[in-house]
């Protein structure tokens, strides 16, 4: 999904859907290694399908962006001598 493309799905997601997307981005940033764990239910075309697509982008653009900066603190945390 392009920037552009991206941006415009999280300005067509409602209040609450924008505050739990949000929440998730602060949380995968924060690396918060709680998991995540949501029930999604409600019925047909009310935005499920929609906002876990926008789960999906945000879990490939900000994992990758937590991913590089893991390992570094990772490493100092290995060093400690036998």
């Amino acid at each position: 999904m392009s920037n552009a493309d991206f941006c415009a799905a999280m300005r067509m997601a409602n209040e609450k859907q924008r505050m739990l997307l949000a929440h998730e981005i602060h949380r995968l940033l924060s690396n918060d290694n709680n998991p995540l764990q949501i029930f999604f239910t409600g019925p047909a075309v009310c935005g499920k399908g929609f906002v876990i697509k926008l789960f999906m982008e945000i879990y490939n653009r900000f994992l990758t962006v937590t991913a590089t900066v893991m390992p570094t603190s990772l490493v100092h945390q290995q060093e400690k001598p036998l």
